[in-house]
């Protein structure tokens, strides 16, 4: 299989996961952004927006409005940097953090369903898969290595 056809079958799997994912987080109110954001403010705990923008390579902006929203809902808690009163620190409140266990939940729900039509064998490839990409990803603003040439 060519790289161009290997990304367009990556692409395809990753937008039906994605579609499945939307299907079930439907209920909960909350997008693809707020969903990122709300994980990793769950896992780093208080911190500033624009680290979790990073965190989540979600544009600055994006990542405002959808804070906006999840402020409005009473979710998330915005407060001015003691030291910089430019940053903005979010936190999760305590309906927050109810919200990310039904959050976690629906991920368990997804990862279910999907495992569910896929064999051990499928399941092994996608793990395999996952460590070969691994070293790709960039590290602290690196770019990733050139790829290799394969006669």
């Amino acid at each position: 299989m060519d790289g161009k056809r290997f990304l367009e079958r990556y692409i395809e799997v990753k937008r039906l996961v994605s579609l499945l994912a939307l299907r079930i987080m439907k209920p909960l109110g909350l997008g693809r952004t707020q969903v990122a954001l709300l994980r990793e403010l769950g896992r780093t705990g208080p911190t500033t927006q624009s680290a979790l923008a990073r965190a989540t390579a979600t544009d600055p902006s994006a990542a405002t409005r959808a804070f906006a929203g999840l402020t409005a809902r009473g979710w998330v808690r915005r407060r001015r940097g003691e030291v910089d009163r430019r940053e903005s620190y979010v936190e999760l409140t305590p309906l927050g953090r109810r919200l990310l266990g039904k959050v976690e939940a629906a991920y368990g729900d997804i990862g279910a369903t999907l495992a569910a039509h896929l064999d051990d064998r499928d399941l092994a490839a996608l793990e395999r898969i996952r460590k070969r990409l691994l070293p790709l990803a960039p590290v602290d603003g690196e770019p990733p290595p050139a790829p290799r040439r394969t006669r």
